[in-house]
């Protein structure tokens, strides 16, 4: 069963690694937005089209998560309400689980997770519409550890396979790296396969794997699209969150009195977005696909009017 909402998914991807070592071919300089070697997949939906107004959406708790009021489709529904999606969440699901689902069905052991893994793929799939957009999230991590990367390519290779094949746009879901204090660093992940490779150990080296990894993907994806077919898009939220993690938004005449903080973007676990994240998704998207500023609307929970509209001038600068 599908539910219909108004909505608009978010991705980001920003580099900033003044001061310290980089991944190769990764971008330096603070505040520089990688370039993916193709305009048409970093760049706002074409001007000059009809608005877009199909969404399919494969998610995960940082698309609906009640329990710590993560709701993109509700917020959503408010701000854009002439946008429909059909979204698809299943909790802890990422690209990898995509891949190889339907050998796992017959495990005793994981038939369990293959087959609702399976009913949200298959959910996905048939909400997909020709003209449409096709929003494709990961899992917050899988991206960037070693361990999961290749399968994490693998797989979103796949699903944008899914979206072309049903004659929509693959849009690509980047997510932000955890909170500066949050224990994730002190893991020690590994990010390449080789027997000296470095560890993600902060917020800007997180970025900087989050960079290379989704560039690699769409890289991939849009060199393998089918001829006339759209270019795969990256929708930038994590460059919001980079840019107040680098204190940018002091720059902006919007935000003098929002008095906006990195930790405000959070839920209490340091990964979720708070009310306040979900919304500089909601804004950076609704600048991406529609090239607009969302209205102010004072019922939105848990973000002031004033944050409203530093998170929409924060979100113009994600390009």
């Amino acid at each position: 069963m599908h539910r219909q909402c108004s909505v608009v998914i978010v991705v980001a991807a920003f580099c900033a690694c003044a001061g310290r070592s980089q991944l190769p071919d990764a971008a330096g300089d603070a505040g520089r937005v990688f370039d993916l070697g193709n305009a048409d997949s970093a760049s706002p939906i074409d001007a000059g089209k009809p608005a877009i107004r199909e969404l399919a959406l494969l998610g995960n708790s940082y698309t609906r998560y009640p329990q710590i009021a993560v709701d993109l489709p509700a917020l959503l529904s408010v701000l854009r309400p002439a946008a429909t999606v059909t979204p698809s969440v299943l909790l802890g699901a990422g690209f990898n689980h995509y891949l190889d689902f339907e050998q796992q069905l017959s495990d005793p052991n994981l038939g369990e997770w293959a087959r609702a893994v399976k009913t949200t793929f298959d959910d996905f799939s048939s909400s997909l519409r020709p003209g449409g957009v096709a929003i494709l999230q990961a899992q917050s991590t899988e991206s960037v550890d070693r361990a999961t990367v290749d399968k994490f390519i693998a797989g979103g290779v796949k699903l944008a396979n899914v979206a072309y094949q049903a004659g929509a746009r693959p849009v690509f879901l980047m997510t932000w790296p955890r909170h500066p204090l949050h224990a994730f660093y002190k893991e020690g992940v590994k990010y390449e396969q080789s027997a000296n490779s470095g560890t993600i150990d902060d917020f800007e080296m997180m970025l900087a794997v989050l960079e290379k990894r989704f560039a690699e993907l769409v890289g991939k994806v849009g060199d393998q699209r089918p001829t006339g077919a759209q270019a795969p898009l990256l929708l930038p939220v994590g460059v919001g969150f980079s840019f107040v993690y680098f204190n940018k938004q002091q720059q902006l005449a919007a935000c003098t009195a929002a008095n906006l903080t990195l930790d405000q973007l959070y839920a209490s676990d340091g990964s979720h977005p708070s009310p306040v994240g979900v919304y500089l998704a909601a804004a950076t998207i609704y600048h991406f696909l529609w090239q607009a500023v969302p209205p102010v609307n004072s019922a939105i929970a848990g973000v002031t009017v004033e944050q409203q509209r530093c998170l929409a001038a924060i979100a113009a600068e994600a390009r």
